[in-house]
Order: structure tokens, then sequence, then C-alpha cells
């Protein structure tokens, strides 16, 4: 009776092909769900939609298109001046004019219109500014409701500007 030594049966090269089976069924199984989740969820945003005044929302919250023409016996809180490009819901770039509000779900609201939601955009944070200081790493200046280290500990007096 010839005995078959297990350790022989296992050579190197039949070693290399179940390594080699293992890792391009690992590749496979890990790469099928990234490609149907990218097929599945992949699809393009639809494009934003317009606020309308005849919106139920935009009725309820008072929006124009146009500043000037809200009613002021209605909203007296409206001044002329407060303009959905000025308010702090209003995410647009500057300039253009419509762009997203938060209000709104982010639907696309006029520069000029109004809602009785408007808010104040706040002015943004002055900061100390120190030669050769990186401005990554600049602090609130000293009006700004935040202590200015290089205000109250400066290095040098000729380092700090406010």
């Amino acid at each position: 009776m010839t005995r078959i030594d297990p350790v022989a049966q296992y050579t190197p090269r039949h070693i290399m092909n179940t390594r080699r089976n293992f890792l391009l069924k690992l590749v496979a199984s890990a790469g099928a769900p990234t490609l149907i989740a990218s097929r599945a969820l992949g699809q393009d945003t639809p494009p934003p939609v317009k606020m309308e005044e005849s919106d139920p929302l935009g009725i309820a919250l008072g929006y124009k298109e146009d500043t000037t023409k809200v009613d002021a016996t209605k909203y007296p809180q409206h001044k002329p001046d407060q303009k959905c490009s000025n308010c702090a819901l209003y995410t647009g770039k500057e300039g253009d004019p419509t762009g997203p509000c938060t209000i709104f779900g982010n639907k696309i609201v006029t520069a000029d219109g109004w809602c009785a939601t408007w808010a104040k955009k706040p002015e943004p944070a002055k900061l100390c500014t120190i030669p050769g200081f990186p401005n990554h790493l600049r602090v609130p200046a000293p009006g700004a409701r935040r202590f200015c280290f290089a205000k109250h500990f400066p290095l040098s007096p000729a380092r700090h500007r406010a």
C-alpha cells in the first residue's frame, strides 16, 4: 500500500492557484455591490425648481418675487431694503439674479424677492492681521467677541495691526 504524504500534495503551484482564485473571487464579490450601487444611486439630480408666488408655502410666508410689491398693511415688518439677496437663508451667489433659499427647500428664488422669514445676513468676522502669520490660523479681532491673542500678547508692538 502506498502512502500519500498530505504535505506533498500541496505544492507551491497549487497554493498559488488557490490564492489567485481567492483574490479573484474577493475582487469580484467586492466590486459587484459597488457597481450595482453606483448604477442605482448614481442618477443625475433633478434640476432645481423655481419658487412660485402661488406655491402654498410661498403664500403662507408671503413670498413675492419683487420686494416692492409686498403688501405693507399685511406685513408691517417689511422694509424696502430687505431682499432675498441680503437674507441669511438665501444661499445664492452674490450678484446672481436668482439662487436657492433654504426656507423653501432650496427652491430657486429671485434675488430681489422677499418673504416673512427674512433675516439679516450676518457680517463677516473681522480677523487680526499679523504679518507673517498664516491665514488659516488667524483669530477674530478684539471687537468680535473672542479673545485676540496677538493684541493681548504681542511679540512686539510693531507686529500687530488691527
